[in-house]
């Protein structure tokens, strides 16, 4: 997802210069997935984060850092919690991802325990 959120952001903002190099583009891709692994959001609320800074008035001219885009995925992702057509999806989403983690433990238990 950060390549495309950087994508989207080289063709929104031209002052942002999108490495050529692949070395270059891969470490900047891979400083974004950092930043942008701190926090889980579905896919969409990342690209919409990347419009919610553009559409903010005092963001004219300068491309996005990476807490500026957490910032706005923050904002985005409250919006579409309170939103009555996108809040359930927000809310399956989130329980998906927790029955996934509930899932993931209990294999793990289970190997520990067959190891012992």
């Amino acid at each position: 997802i950060a390549r495309e959120v950087l994508e989207k952001i080289d063709l929104l903002f031209p002052k942002f210069d999108m490495p050529s190099e692949p070395k270059r583009l891969q470490a900047v891709v891979n400083a974004w997935s950092y930043a942008l692994g701190k926090y889980v959001y579905p896919d969409n609320i990342w690209l919409e984060a990347v419009d919610e800074f553009y559409s903010r008035s005092d963001s004219w001219g300068a491309a996005p850092l990476p807490g500026d885009i957490l910032e706005c995925a923050r904002v985005v992702m409250e919006r579409a919690e309170r939103d009555p057509v996108r809040g359930p999806k927000v809310r399956a989403w989130r329980e998906a991802r927790q029955d996934e983690r509930d899932r993931l433990i209990r294999e793990r238990r289970s190997r520990r325990e067959a190891a012992n």
